[in-house]
């Protein structure tokens, strides 16, 4: 399903982008120059002519490869912060493992009570005795 919606929405967008194209067509095919002057008339650098379709394009270019490496910062700075809440993660599990073998130093389990006859007492709760059946 969301293959289908991610197509659709790409198919809506390119007809977007060409519809604006074909409307616009005599404004986007206009030539345009510019011109840079460093505060010296020698120091003048004029483009040459070239469609208005090519900045929007190059702008967009742009966008994206800013857009790729915000995508590539936010990926690294991911995988540093899952690193080192993984290395957390493992010295704690280390931290309880020792404090687990200290206190099974310090209080070492106490020995099976046997009841009469060495048959196991019975739990400290229970208080019925068994009733003979009538």
């Amino acid at each position: 399903m969301w293959a289908f919606v991610r197509k659709f929405g790409f198919f809506v967008l390119l007809a977007a982008v060409l519809l604006f194209g074909f409307q616009n067509l005599e404004a986007l095919s206009r030539t345009v120059r510019f011109e840079f002057s460093f505060f010296a008339p020698e120091l003048t650098f004029v483009t040459p002519e070239f469609p208005v379709v090519f900045l929007l394009v190059a702008f967009f270019l742009l966008g994206m490869i800013a857009a790729g490496f915000q995508g590539f910062y936010e990926k690294l700075a991911r995988s540093l912060d899952i690193r080192r809440r993984d290395r957390r993660i493992r010295d704690l599990e280390r931290e309880v493992a020792e404090l687990h073998t200290q206190l099974e130093a310090l209080a070492p389990s106490p020995p099976a009570e046997e009841g009469e006859r060495g048959a196991p007492a019975r739990p400290a709760g229970h208080l019925l005795e068994e009733s003979p059946t009538l």
